[in-house]
């Protein structure tokens, strides 16, 4: 991804945060998650991504987890016809999944003098 769409993306979360607007307006953030998925898929860590962005690592560690899924460029060929789809901003199929994790208990023996 281009140096400069990462530059504008950090001047505008250096604005949102001068004017105070409270949690990143919609647009920013889809933004914000788009551009921080491809750098995860091209394996670079959320740290990183973070640093880049000028956002807190605890923010894009929750995006994460809320599993954001991006079409890839074959998803983005209507089957029927073969025109193109195109992002419908704003708009999310949603969907939840449970985990259900092992209980676990473990003893630890501490000792003091």
């Amino acid at each position: 991804m281009a140096d400069d769409v990462k530059d504008e993306l950090k001047a505008l979360v250096l604005r949102a945060r001068q004017e105070k607007q409270g949690p990143f307006p919609e647009t920013l953030r889809q933004r914000l998650i788009r551009y921080a998925v491809e750098r995860w898929k091209a394996g670079v860590s959320v740290r990183t991504v973070a640093a880049e962005l000028g956002v807190s690592g605890h923010t894009l560690s929750y995006w994460k987890a809320q599993a954001i899924h991006i079409a890839d460029e074959a998803d983005k060929v209507c089957s029927a016809c073969g025109g193109d789809l195109r992002e419908w901003t704003g708009q999310f199929e949603e969907s939840e999944e449970i985990d259900i994790v092992e209980r676990r208990f473990v003893i630890k023996k501490h000792k003091r003098q």
